[in-house]
C-alpha cells in the first residue's frame, strides 16, 4: 500500500514535464515567425547603402576621369556622353562637373537616408527631406538602367533592329555593362530605403 503515493507524485510529476516543453515550443514557434529583426534590417540596410554608394562613387570618378581628358574605356560610351568628354569647351566642363556632382549627391543618399531611430540628433522633417530624395534618385536610377538595359538588349540580340549608323560596340557595352550599373546601383539603394524604414510605415 506504500508505493501508492509515490505513484501519484509521479503522475504529476510526468504532467508538469510535459506541460512545460509545450509552453516553450510555442514561444519558440512564435519567435520563429518573426520574419527579420530590427538588427537585420539595419544590417541588411547598411550593407545595401554601401553598395550604393562604392557603385555611384565608381560611376562618377570614370565621369570624372573622362572630363578630365581620360579615354581609357571612353570609346565605349558612345553617345553624347563620349561627345561632350572629348570636347574641351567650359560649357563642356560645367556638364561633365555637374554630372559629377549629381552621382556623388546621388551615391550618398541611400546612407545619409539612414537613421536607427528617431533621436534629436537626426530631426525628422530633415530625414523626410533625405529619404525623400533619395528615392527619387532610387526610381530614377532604377527606371534608367531598367530601360536601358532592357532596350540595349533587344538590339544586340537582333530584336530589334539597330538605328542607321549606330554604334554597335558601344550598344553592346552600355547593354552588359554601363547601364546595368544604374541598374543595380538604383536596386541596391531601394533596398536600402526599404530595409531603413520606420516600423509604423511598413
Amino acid at each position: 500500500m506504500c508505493p501508492a503515493p509515490a505513484l501519484r507524485h509521479d503522475r504529476r510529476m510526468t504532467n508538469t514535464a510535459v506541460r512545460v516543453p509545450r509552453n516553450s515550443s510555442a514561444v519558440a514557434l512564435e519567435g520563429a515567425a518573426v520574419p527579420a529583426t530590427p538588427a537585420t534590417r539595419t544590417r541588411v540596410a547598411e550593407v545595401a547603402a554601401a553598395a550604393a554608394s562604392v557603385l555611384g562613387l565608381g560611376s562618377a570618378a570614370l565621369s570624372l576621369g573622362w572630363g578630365l581628358g581620360g579615354t581609357v574605356l571612353l570609346d565605349t560610351v558612345g553617345g553624347a556622353a563620349e561627345r561632350v568628354a572629348q570636347e574641351s569647351t567650359p560649357l563642356a566642363l560645367v556638364a561633365v562637373v555637374a554630372v559629377v556632382a549629381l552621382k556623388v549627391v546621388a551615391a550618398m543618399l541611400p546612407g545619409w537616408a539612414l537613421s536607427p531611430d528617431g533621436s534629436t540628433g537626426y530631426p525628422s522633417a530633415r530625414r523626410r527631406v533625405v529619404r525623400a530624395l533619395a528615392w527619387v534618385a532610387a526610381a530614377s536610377l532604377t527606371g534608367y538602367g531598367t530601360v536601358m538595359t532592357v532596350s540595349g538588349l533587344l538590339v544586340t540580340t537582333g530584336v530589334v533592329d539597330a538605328a542607321a549608323g549606330a554604334d554597335l560596340r558601344a550598344v553592346a557595352w552600355n547593354a552588359y555593362l554601363w547601364d546595368p550599373w544604374f541598374l543595380l546601383w538604383g536596386l541596391a539603394a531601394t533596398v536600402a530605403l526599404l530595409a531603413s524604414r520606420e516600423p509604423d510605415a511598413r
